[in-house]
């Protein structure tokens, strides 16, 4: 009747769920501070899950459901669906109601960094050396 499915938790603390223990639902966490500015590497192991196909259906969620979640979302989108930043932001506020000049100004800048980390990471990947690491301007790398 069920297939495995792929719950994806993007979490702050490290907890366990007894929701995630039957055979039907596979759980996949990712750390992640309370703000959605999680590290580079976060990001993009969240973004990972997220277009790995064997993990569909999928669930993700974070806890308060919206800066980790919307950082996963953009991550994804500017990881693997060649969005640009604006873009990804026009899809968060237009569905999922970023503010993205109030509250949530902090985990915009953040995925401003992590963009340019993307650009980085491809000119790495091309052979060209990338001018300066790049430094999110909430976290550290």
């Amino acid at each position: 009747f069920f297939k495995q499915k792929t719950a994806y938790e993007i979490y702050q603390c490290d907890w366990s769920s007894d929701v995630c223990s039957s055979d039907l639902i596979r759980a996949l966490r990712v750390p992640m501070p309370g703000n959605g500015c999680g590290k580079f590497d976060a990001l993009d192991r969240a973004a990972d899950i997220l277009n790995n196909a064997e993990n569909y259906p999928i669930f993700f969620h974070c806890q308060a459901g919206k800066q980790r979640s919307n950082a996963a979302l953009a991550a994804y989108r500017m990881r693997h669906c060649g969005w640009s930043l604006d873009q990804a932001l026009k899809e968060l506020e237009d569905r999922h109601d970023l503010d993205r000049d109030g509250k949530e100004s902090v985990l915009v800048k953040h995925l401003a960094a992590y963009e340019k980390h993307l650009a980085a990471d491809a000119l790495h990947q091309a052979g060209r050396p990338a001018r300066e690491p790049v430094q999110s301007p909430a976290t550290n790398r």
